[in-house]
């Protein structure tokens, strides 16, 4: 399913991801790994990608936090430090599974809206 995300370079970034099975029901990601992949353009080298988030069950993380693998639910984090780093431009994104028999698929995918702040300030005027 494409979908598209929106973030403000210098703010806090969490969207939440829920992988379902074929019928449509919560995976268990017992065993599973997760990928989060954002970049300029599609043809851009995975090396070259602005965001590059993952989740290892029982293992290592970074962005990617599952609080409770029977759920399916993956909650992919950018701290305001990172997102400051965007450009205001239309990014790509996608969300890869590779269960525990080695099977990937991607289970989303869409375009990343980085739109303009506003506001500079982070504290009441």
């Amino acid at each position: 399913m494409t979908t598209l995300l929106t973030l403000i370079p210098g703010d806090d970034f969490v969207y939440t991801a829920t992988v379902d099975d074929a019928l449509g029901v919560d995976y268990n990601l017992t065993g599973s790994t997760l990928w989060l992949t954002v970049k300029r353009r599609v043809s851009d080298a995975d090396d070259n990608a602005i965001a590059k988030l993952y989740w290892i069950s029982g293992g290592a993380a970074s962005g990617i936090t599952v609080g409770t693998p029977t759920t399916g639910s993956a909650v992919i984090r950018l701290t305001a430090a990172q997102t400051a780093a965007f450009a205001q431009a239309s990014h790509v994104w996608d969300l890869q599974h590779k269960d525990a028999a080695g099977v990937v698929r991607t289970v989303g995918h869409g375009v990343l809206m980085v739109l303009p702040r506003s506001t500079a300030r982070v504290t009441t005027p």
